[in-house]
């Protein structure tokens, strides 16, 4: 990154994405009041040639790596030091051991950015956009709906555990954060105690490592979601059809513009993020250090 040694900007941040990612992590830059929107600049990893992995986490980290070797994760000119900060979905890496560490990688405290979203935007406000309601009507169904996130990470609990023993042990069964849970009756019902069973044979079926390696990853779930709640497993690409479900039962009868509402919530939602509140404090703080 040539651009970088050349530029006049405090610092560079890598992403995965093009529609979410830049607008989120711009934000929080910005959020700043040291950096400022000119002080910055983000790059989506596809914009960057020559590397293995031409979009995702795995490019994002590749090129991390091949900046690591050459020296360039911390460059100086003489307007004065610049440097690159790379930014990553933690997806299930925190609960299977995988985490990378450098100061250089900064990870989302949810499972990617979509769950970021969701989380942290202001459901009153997000609600009333989606659906076209009146404020005091997006407040009151906002309260209805409560930590709608939480609600469907706990409905489909088991099978987010799962996943978390799936990527760990590397069994490729299909038990993954990717897919609506292949467990519950219906997208959203009770889990079947067959499927279940079932899933889990199909692991243990392919797995190498011993059942002590099963216990430990299901312990480490286990206290993940006791800790910080299952939505911290959640791939918050489920959220937008789950949101249009909880919507459309909700409003059934109703001259509300239900259909369709989930292709546009996630757009509320970041539209909706104070970044200047706590939630976002382990971001800012990770960015400071690159900018001292």
């Amino acid at each position: 990154m040539r651009r970088v040694k050349m530029s006049r900007k405090l610092i560079f941040l890598v992403v995965e994405g093009r529609e979410l990612d830049a607008n989120f992590y711009g934000s929080l830059i910005e959020s700043l009041p040291e950096v400022g929107p000119a002080g910055y600049e983000v790059v989506v990893i596809d914009q960057i040639s020559g590397l293995r992995h031409q979009s995702g986490k795995n490019g994002v980290l590749e090129l991390h790596d091949r900046c690591r070797r050459q020296g360039a994760l911390r460059q100086k000119n003489k307007s004065g030091s610049r440097s690159i900060v790379f930014f990553v979905d933690r997806d299930l890496d925190h609960a299977t051991g995988r985490m990378r560490r450098s100061p250089h990688i900064i990870y989302t405290c949810h499972y990617n950015v979509e769950s970021e979203i969701f989380i942290h935007g202001d459901d009153a406000v997000a609600v009333a956009r989606a659906l076209s309601l009146a404020p005091a009507e997006g407040r009151q169904y906002a309260k209805h709906l409560g930590n709608w996130p939480r609600e469907l990470s706990n409905t489909w609990s088991d099978w987010l555990e799962l996943c978390v023993i799936d990527a760990g042990l590397r069994t490729g069964t299909g038990a993954s954060p990717a897919r609506h849970s292949a467990i519950n009756d219906e997208p959203y019902g009770a889990v079947s105690l067959a499927k279940q069973r079932n899933a889990l044979a199909a692991i243990r079926a392919r797995a190498s490592a011993g059942s002590r390696r099963e216990g430990q990853l299901r312990s480490r779930y286990r206290n993940i979601a006791r800790q910080h709640g299952s939505e911290t497993l959640l791939n918050g690409k489920h959220f937008p059809q789950y949101f249009e479900f909880r919507a459309k039962e909700y409003f059934r009868g109703q001259p509300v513009a239900t259909s369709g509402c989930g292709a546009k919530v996630v757009h509320c939602y970041l539209a909706a993020i104070d970044y200047t509140a706590p939630w976002a404090e382990p971001y800012r703080r990770a960015l400071r250090t690159h900018l001292a």
